[in-house]
Parts: structure tokens; C-alpha cells; sequence
């Protein structure tokens, strides 16, 4: 283990000195790093303990209803962590440069495999971590809890089950490339993709998240509780429900079944950490090679099919020079096979989306349960919006990469490069974005108007996700670094995505009132016009906010480099 204890040594004394930067440059960037991670943490906090309060105290839900729903919610957050995994592994255990230098060591592959797992973890579900932990602690203030049974929480509930999903994540990518190997690249998506697909209805036919929502709007009622997940045992011995079976017993003080919860957790991780350790030891190696040689087949031995507008010797427009960077832009998107891969499995997940908003429809509620219903779900789609942008545009000026000088020395302005991908990116953004917005939100039963206000307000969203991702992206850019997943995970991709949520957070606040307004007491002249007025307030800070970016951006690529 010392050439382990070795690697981690010299990864340890580099982030310590990048957070330690005494420069100014450098210590600006650590403060008003950790003033953003602390202002989310703590937004995070308050928002989980008012809804909360909300739920138990003002409507009524009770404490078994009130798990269910959380776990419904927990489900939905070890899915983010497992895909945010899925997709960030490749990354970090196949492509990564850092990757071709430890495998030409005398270390053994188990050894190497632990190592780049365990970093995967980390830096794929740490922002998640972090908002997990800041939400169980917001929840459980709700129920004055004593500082031991916030620990369990924490160490107990949320961390095992973000390390369950990371770990999942890196396995099902190594089983994954295995398979390729074996059926080759197609047929394997062919054959995954669905199966991903798949496991999502199948645990919304297993527990019927809809008939939980109308049990617990029930019980608040003073109905008959029916949970009909109860009815499924399998389900009970999944993650996320014993997570949520640890939360309730936590706050019931029922210390025999929380016990029997967090050892599941915390054994379920471990033995998924064993499996995972196995499996690498026999495959992590081939699968490296592997992936070297498809690349290589796809890099040589194959040729995509090159439309004929994108041909770069075809002249379109009478700016033959923007025209052909353009062109490169999109070009370079569609030869990357990671990026088509990504942008399939995003695809697959909007489209998941979209079709459970289609067949979803929440119970009849008063006026407020309505409204947070509303905020709740145009969050989440905003939510899903924020990490297609994450993945996709913040990398766009750093996969320019070292030859980024060539199109600094070519006759087109560096202003106009910027507004070129921001004008690319903001209709490839806004289409998944507005189809999410249309199918989910109808699903509250609201009038038409809140509809229309949604995708208008998604459209102001919208414009100022591209905008943050695509400035931020250029200020933090690592033109050295060529694999755009690897981009995606760095500490400055982690900043922009925390300042998108806050942005996201600032918008759902400014409709909350004009929401709960115009559900109870229905589209009078005075509604319209306080949703009029919170729109245009929407517009008016997304202005701010793409103009503030903007300026950053351009900025930044007239830097040297």
C-alpha cells in the first residue's frame, strides 16, 4: 500500500496548495468560493425546515405519509448522484491524461482502480453531498432533534447513500465497456439505454409515487392512509427507502429500527464497495485497454458522415469566417463520442421526464399545497436544465484546448467567438427545457395562464443558465485539459453550478406570491397583472444576470493564456 499512500500524498500536497493560494487572484477565489458553498448550504437549510413545517404543521401530513414522500424525493437524489457518477467515471477511471501516467506505473490496476473510484465519488456527488446533508439537517430542525441524531443523519443516512450511488455509478460504467467489448458500442447502447429506461417505470409501477401523494393528501384530510409501496417488499430493502425508513425512526426515536436502517445503509455500501473493488481487479484493466482501442478505431479507422451544411469548404452566408467556426463548433460536438453518448443519456432522461409529467396528475389541494406544487416541480425541471447546462456549455471555451491561439490569430473578433456559442447553445438548451415546462406543470391541475407564465419565465431562466454556465465557463477555462466531462467536474464547474441553483431559487421566489394568488382566487384582471409585474421582475434580474456574465466572459478570452 505505499505506492498508494504515495499517489494520495502528492494529490493531497496539490490541493493544498491550490486552496492555500496566498495570491490575490487566488485567495478572492477560495472566499468567494466558500461564501457560495456557506450562502447554499445555509439556502438549502432554511428551505428544507420551512417546507417542512409547512407539510407537518400547516397541512397536516403525518409522520409515516411524510417518509414516504421523502423518499419518493431521496429516490430522485440517488439518481442524480448515480447518474452524476455514471457519467463523470469515464472521466475519471478511462480518458483522463492523469489516467495514461498511473498506469504506467509499478502500481498494481486494484490499487489504481480504489484510488480513481474513490475520487469519482468525491468530485461527482459532492455538491450533491453537501446539499443532501444541508437538507436533513433543515429537516430534522423541524422536529428538535438532539446534535447525536443530526450526526446519524449526516454520517449515517446521507452519506452512505451518496456513496452507494457513486459507487453504483462507476460499476454499471465498467460493466458497461465489458459489454461493449463483447457486442460492440451500438448494440450495447442499444441494450443499456432501454434497461436504464426501464428501471425508472418499473419503480414508478412498483411504488406509485401518484397514489402516495393522494395518501398523504388523504391522512391530511383525516382519510385512510394507503401506501402502496408498503405492498412491495423489495422496494423496502432499496437505498433510498432505507433511508427514509432511518429518517423516521430518527425523528420517532425509535433507536432499534433506525439502528437496523443505517447498518443496512452503511453494509449495503460496503458490500457494493467489495463488489466493485472485485470486479475492478479483473476488469478495470481490459476495460482501460478497450477503450483505448475503440477510440483509436473511431479516431482512424472511421469517418462520420458529413452533412452538407456543416461542409466546411461550403460558403453559406457572407461571413465565410464566422461561418466556418461556427461550423467547427458543431462539428466538434458531433465527433466526440462522449459527448453523443452524454447527450443520448440526457435525452433518455428528458424524455423519462416528459412522459411522467404526461401520465402524472397530483390530487385536488387548497390554493397553497397547489402552489408549492408548482414551484416544487418547475424547480426540479429548472434543476435538470441547470446540469445539461453544467455538462454542455460550461465547456465550450475550454475545449478550445492549447491550439486556441489559432482562432485567436484568425480574422474574427473574439466577441463575436463568444456570442457564436452563446447563440448555439441558447436554442439547443431551450427546447428540453420547454418541453419539460409544458408537460409537468399542467400536472398541478392549474389554469392555463400559470402554464403560459412557466415557459416564459423557463425562457428567461433559460437565457441566464446559458449565460452564467457560458461566462463562468470562459473565466474558469482549462484550456489544457481536452476531455469536456473532466471540465464539467472541476471546483469552478462546481461554483457555477451552486450560483445556477441560487438563480433558479431567486426566480421560483419571485412567482411564489403571484402562484398562490392566482390559485386562490382564480385569473382575475388583479392576478394577471401581479404575474405580469413578477415577470417582468424575472426578466429584469435575468437581464442582469446574462449581461453580468457576459461581461465576465468576454473578458476573460481576451486573457492571455
Amino acid at each position: 500500500m505505499h505506492d498508494l499512500r504515495t499517489i494520495l500524498g502528492a494529490k493531497a500536497v496539490m490541493v493544498i496548495r491550490y486552496v492555500t493560494d496566498i495570491g490575490v487572484h487566488g485567495l478572492t477565489r477560495t472566499l468567494a468560493t466558500i461564501a457560495i458553498f456557506n450562502g447554499v448550504a445555509i439556502g438549502m437549510f432554511l428551505l428544507t425546515r420551512n417546507f417542512t413545517w409547512f407539510l407537518v404543521f400547516h397541512i397536516g401530513v403525518g409522520i409515516e405519509p411524510l417518509h414516504r414522500l421523502a423518499g419518493v424525493v431521496l429516490y430522485a437524489f440517488f439518481v442524480s448522484a448515480n447518474f452524476m457518477s455514471l457519467i463523470l467515471s469515464f472521466a475519471t477511471l478511462y480518458t483522463a491524461r492523469e489516467v495514461e501516467f498511473l498506469q504506467s506505473l509499478p502500481v498494481p490496476h486494484t490499487h489504481l482502480f480504489l484510488l480513481r473510484m474513490g475520487e469519482n465519488v468525491i468530485t461527482s456527488t459532492g455538491v450533491l453531498t453537501l446539499l443532501g446533508i444541508a437538507g436533513v439537517l433543515g429537516y430534522g430542525a423541524v422536529f428538535h432533534l438532539a446534535w447525536y441524531q443530526y450526526a446519524l443523519m449526516m454520517f449515517g443516512v446521507m452519506v452512505p447513500l451518496v456513496v452507494t450511488a457513486g459507487i453504483l455509478g462507476v460499476l454499471l460504467l465498467m460493466i458497461l465497456i465489458h459489454l461493449a467489448g463483447k457486442v460492440g458500442t451500438r448494440w450495447m447502447l442499444a441494450i443499456a439505454l432501454p434497461a436504464y429506461t426501464a428501471s425508472f417505470f418499473l419503480y414508478y409501477w412498483a411504488t406509485n409515487p401518484v397514489a402516495i401523494i393522494h395518501g398523504a393528501v388523504a391522512s391530511a384530510h383525516g382519510g385512510a392512509l394507503f401506501m402502496p409501496n408498503l405492498n412491495q417488499p423489495f422496494v423496502a430493502w432499496l437505498p433510498h427507502a432505507q433511508a427514509a425508513s432511518a429518517l423516521q425512526a430518527i425523528v420517532q426515536r425509535n433507536a432499534a429500527v433506525a439502528a437496523q436502517s443505517i447498518a443496512a445503509l452503511i453494509g449495503g455500501a460496503l458490500l457494493l464497495g467489495v463488489v466493485a473493488v472485485m470486479t475492478g481487479s479483473r476488469l478495470y484493466y481490459s476495460t482501460w485497454l478497450l477503450v483505448r482501442e475503440l477510440r483509436s478505431v473511431q479516431e482512424h479507422g472511421h469517418r462520420l458522415h458529413r452533412f452538407r451544411l456543416l461542409d466546411l469548404q461550403k460558403r453559406l452566408t457572407p461571413r465565410p469566417n464566422a461561418e466556418a467556426v461556427l461550423k467547427r463548433d458543431i462539428l466538434q460536438f458531433i465527433r466526440d463520442p462522449v459527448q453523443r453518448i452524454h447527450a443520448l443519456m440526457m435525452a433518455v432522461l428528458v424524455g423519462v421526464m416528459v412522459f411522467s409529467g404526461v401520465t402524472f396528475e397530483l390530487p385536488p389541494m387548497q390554493a397553497v399545497p397547489r402552489a408549492l406544487s408548482w414551484i416544487t416541480i418547475f424547480l426540479f425541471d429548472g434543476f435538470v436544465i441547470t446540469s445539461i447546462a453544467l455538462r454542455f456549455v460550461f465547456p465550450a471555451v475550454s475545449l478550445e484546448g492549447n491550439a486556441f491561439w489559432c482562432v485567436r490569430t484568425s480574422p474574427i473578433s473574439l466577441s463575436r467567438l463568444y456570442w457564436m456559442k452563446f447563440f448555439l447553445w441558447v436554442p439547443i438548451i431551450l427546447l428540453p427545457a420547454e418541453a419539460l415546462v409544458i408537460c409537468t406543470l399542467p400536472a398541478v391541475q392549474a389554469p392555463q395562464q400559470l402554464t403560459v407564465i412557466g415557459t416564459l419565465a423557463m425562457l428567461c431562466a433559460v437565457v441566464g443558465l446559458v449565460s452564467l454556465n457560458l461566462g463562468a465557463g470562459a473565466h474558469f477555462a482549462t484550456l489544457r485539459e481536452d476531455n469536456p466531462v473532466k471540465v464539467a467536474a472541476s471546483q469552478g464547474a462546481s461554483v457555477t453550478f451552486l450560483l445556477s441553483l441560487l438563480y433558479l431559487l431567486g426566480i421560483a421566489a419571485m412567482l411564489a406570491t403571484p402562484v398562490v394568488r392566482t390559485l386562490a382566487g382564480g385569473p382575475t384582471p388583479s392576478t394577471q397583472h401581479v404575474l405580469f409585474t413578477a415577470l417582468m421582475i424575472v426578466a429584469a434580474v435575468s437581464a442582469v444576470v446574462t449581461v453580468f456574465a457576459h461581461i465576465i466572459g468576454i473578458h476573460s478570452l481576451r486573457k492571455d493564456f
